[in-house]
């Protein structure tokens, strides 16, 4: 009997790829939604941005309340001048001053902090102090907002500073209730 052998090759698989015209629809859908996300991805640049900015300030508030009990003095937080500020603005940052024991008594910085100019700061008063007992000579409120002042926005943030020395958030509002 004669065998019938029939040689056949390696078995091929039919290869699975993406077409060039799949991927080109697949690349035109992802930009377009990219596109649309955007603007909420710069919001929430902006938010971050004011929070970190007024977390900050919240901090050096109740650091020179406590330097001012502890020391026995008044302390003091104003705008600084530079990084592009001819006067004082609170944007280009602030820093936290005392006097020392000499006389005439000088003023030894206790603490200073960078600014960012993506973040307005606007403060009631130009400076503000605490006295011996942790009090707020003064009040008034700071108010926060990115550097696009846009009035649909929600990032706009308000510090409010009660006479007892302590700092309040309120979120969108222009003056504290």
């Amino acid at each position: 009997m004669q065998s019938c052998s029939t040689k056949r090759g390696p078995r091929t698989t039919p290869q699975q790829a993406f077409t060039l015209i799949e991927l080109m629809v697949v690349i035109a859908l992802t930009g377009i939604m990219l596109s649309l996300a955007m603007p909420s991805f710069a919001d929430i640049i902006h938010r971050y941005r004011i929070n970190g900015r007024l977390a900050s300030m919240e901090a050096t508030l109740a650091l020179a309340r406590h330097e001012a009990v502890r020391r026995g003095r008044n302390v003091t937080i104003r705008g600084v001048v530079g990084a592009g500020c001819a006067t004082r603005q609170w944007h280009c940052g602030w820093e936290m001053v005392t006097t020392d024991d000499a006389t005439p008594p000088a003023m030894l910085t206790l603490k200073k902090e960078d600014g960012d100019t993506r973040v307005f700061i606007r403060p009631t008063m130009t400076a503000y102090s605490y006295n011996a007992f942790g009090q707020l000579l003064g009040f008034g409120n700071i108010h926060f907002d990115s550097e696009e002042v846009n009035p649909h926005t929600h990032n706009q943030m308000l510090l409010c500073l009660s006479r007892a020395g302590r700092a309040r958030q309120q979120r969108g509002a222009t003056s504290c209730s």
